[in-house]
């Protein structure tokens, strides 16, 4: 039996996730966690065999808890839940010491294969993302090719935040931080992207793909 952990701060798709676990004859949900530090801390209490993090959740995010989790635990193997374009956090998600990720867009049997890959040790990409991932974590792009590269985890978070027309207020009640925080955040994306106003941003994001 797969002992799992579930840590995703939406209460109606964390209860999903799990029915669609369980659903199997091989994996059981043993402990539920609703952002990145109750993960850390639940993980400490069950060690489970495989821990699922979603990928945005407020105060710490599922890559800061991947980190956490895999510094205290190097065993630790993780499974990283996401919305997010594939070509830009799959890598992050590896990078942070994930052994794979998976889109909530995924089916149910993806999802418990995903579980199990991850259980015996082996890396889980999605198909259609295996070659584009490993070219990425081999031969990383040039930074003029791939400018949100150059953004750190938690400004890609607040960038994604932004382009989906969340205000500076709410982005900072998300995710457990002030309000001059996320605006120093603000400041340093547009710079590094070279971007002087919201609207420039999305219209970057669609550019690169990050709102479809």
């Amino acid at each position: 039996m797969i002992n799992v952990m579930i840590a995703e701060d939406h209460i109606l798709v964390r209860d999903g996730i799990r029915h669609l676990l369980e659903n199997s004859q091989d994996i059981i949900v043993i402990a539920q966690a609703k952002n990145g530090r109750e993960a850390v801390e639940e993980y400490k209490r069950y060690s489970p065999d495989v821990t699922i993090l979603d990928i945005a959740m407020p105060g710490m995010d599922g890559l800061e808890a991947c980190k956490n989790i895999k510094s205290a635990f190097p065993y630790a193997k993780i499974l990283i839940l996401t919305v997010h374009p594939e070509e830009e956090y799959a890598a992050r998600c590896l990078k942070a010491g994930a052994l794979g990720y998976i889109t909530k867009m995924a089916s149910s049997k993806e999802l418990q294969d995903a579980v199990r890959y991850v259980a015996h040790n082996q890396l889980y990409i999605p198909d259609g993302a295996k070659e584009l991932v490993m070219s990425q974590l081999l031969h990383p792009m040039q930074e003029e090719n791939n400018p949100v590269g150059l953004l750190s985890d938690r400004e890609l978070q607040v960038f994604n935040l932004l382009v989906h027309g969340k205000k500076i207020r709410d982005i900072a009640e998300n995710l457990s931080l002030s309000v001059r925080t996320i605006e120093n955040y603000r400041y340093r994306i547009f710079k590094k992207l070279n971007i002087r106003r919201t609207v420039d941003l999305v219209a970057f994001a669609y550019r690169h793909n990050f709102i479809q």
